[in-house]
């Protein structure tokens, strides 16, 4: 059965009063990983299922703040032990660079507990939507990997590219590099069919729009 996939409206919720320093990362560039204290993501919505998937794609990593303090500051002795204890996350450089695909802009003026909850929400979506992992050449979905690439198929990773790069929205144009000795809509057509090849389990299935653009459905 094919459902049509849609975006929840963003709720953000009220303040946590005494809630964790949601964003523990030295990190002030989007070049460098983030951060995240689980505790006050959770409060905010992102589940636990959640956080399993993002980490079993790879998009989250756990890590101990406690070491990594250690390592920076190159001074083990001198972690208190409630800092020692803390458990977070850890958002790679290159996941945290997408955020803004998925509405989250962290550097805006926002109250710290509104951008906290646009993280939430960002973090939400890309568990709950499809994830291509354009440097492994491999597509996700919901924590399984359903699709990997070699070193071939390059009008499918154009396709890829540009839904990862748009937070997975339709995409509203061919994303095909235009070649006036090929016909576009029979490309366009083909590489549709191409993608929706392949995927073992099948759980994505893309489809054109009618009007030169491209939306994907999640096959259940």
């Amino acid at each position: 059965m094919r459902h049509n996939h849609h975006h929840p409206q963003t709720r953000l919720p009220g303040p946590h009063e005494g809630a964790l320093a949601p964003i523990l990362c030295e990190a002030s560039t989007h070049k460098e990983p983030l951060l995240l204290d689980t505790t006050y993501l959770t409060t905010s919505g992102l589940t636990f299922g959640h956080q399993a998937i993002l980490l079993a794609t790879g998009c989250l990593e756990e890590t101990c703040l406690a070491q990594r303090e250690a390592a920076s500051a190159r001074r083990p002795g001198g972690i208190s032990p409630t800092r020692a204890a803390r458990a977070v996350l850890l958002l790679s450089a290159d996941w945290r660079a997408l955020l803004p695909s998925y509405d989250c802009h962290l550097d805006d003026s926002s109250a710290e507990e509104i951008r906290i909850a646009k993280l939430a929400l960002a973090l939400r979506r890309m568990a709950e939507r499809p994830l291509w992992k354009r440097e492994a050449g491999e597509l996700w979905w919901q924590g399984i990997l359903v699709k990997r690439f070699r070193n071939d198929a390059a009008d499918q990773r154009c396709v890829l590219n540009e839904f990862q790069a748009h937070g997975w929205s339709d995409c509203k144009r061919n994303p095909l590099p235009h070649s006036p000795r090929i016909n576009c809509k029979e490309r366009l057509h083909n590489t549709i069919r191409d993608l929706n090849r392949g995927q073992h389990p099948q759980r994505i299935w893309f489809r054109g729009d009618g009007s030169g653009g491209i939306r994907w459905e999640a096959l259940i």
